[in-house]
């Protein structure tokens, strides 16, 4: 009665586009979500300006990744960037549940992804976790690993150096920022060797 009674005085709200009705993401904003669209690189998923013989980005080519494919949700644009952004820097923890069901349905779709043993979301160093209060990596991470009926492992990696945003910075000063600052803790190597890990994380960049 208390919870009907409030939601007729501060009706429930879509976190991204304020409209009232549906928090916390309304099903317009939801199909706002906008696919990455082919052709894209095979390896990491960035968009391609045209199609390319090798199915790869020139970086992915200069450069082979450390993981056998990424694939993303939807591009980092609309509804997805203003819920990023509200997960991340605003604290509003409700979106994180809901977009990671969202990205358990799409894993589940994306086949190139291939035979997965366990879920491992990518940490924040504990510094900032105590910050934040929150890993939003982590709440995407936990639906996804439901929905697979496979292990996650919430400390499967640490950050082990507190690094500055990457949002600021180029694309080498990316790549600089976070060499070294991820490391597998002693507790958790042999829980990993020879695994097929499905890494997860709230935006992929660079």
């Amino acid at each position: 009665m208390l919870a009907g009674l409030l939601d007729l005085l501060y009706p429930p709200r879509c976190l991204v586009c304020r409209a009232a009705g549906e928090a916390p993401l309304c099903a317009r904003c939801r199909l706002g979500f906008a696919p990455v669209s082919a052709p894209f690189c095979l390896r990491c998923a960035c968009p391609l300006a045209g199609p390319d013989a090798a199915g790869l980005c020139r970086a992915c080519t200069a450069r082979t990744p450390p993981f056998a494919a990424a694939r993303a949700l939807a591009l980092f644009e609309g509804p997805v960037r203003i819920a990023v952004h509200r997960l991340k820097y605003e604290g509003r923890r409700e979106l994180g549940p809901i977009q990671g069901r969202m990205l358990a349905a799409f894993v589940r779709a994306a086949p190139v992804l291939g035979h997965v043993d366990l879920v491992v979301p990518v940490p924040l160093h504990a510094a900032r976790e105590r910050e934040r209060g929150f890993n939003p990596a982590l709440l995407l991470a936990a639906p996804v690993a439901e929905a697979l009926g496979l292990p996650l492992l919430p400390a499967g990696l640490e950050r082990t150096v507190p690094t500055a945003p990457q949002s600021a910075l180029g694309l080498r000063q990316r790549w600089a920022n976070v060499a070294g600052a991820f490391s597998v803790p002693a507790r958790g190597a042999g829980t990993l060797r020879g695994k097929a890990v499905l890494l997860v994380d709230d935006v992929m960049t660079s």
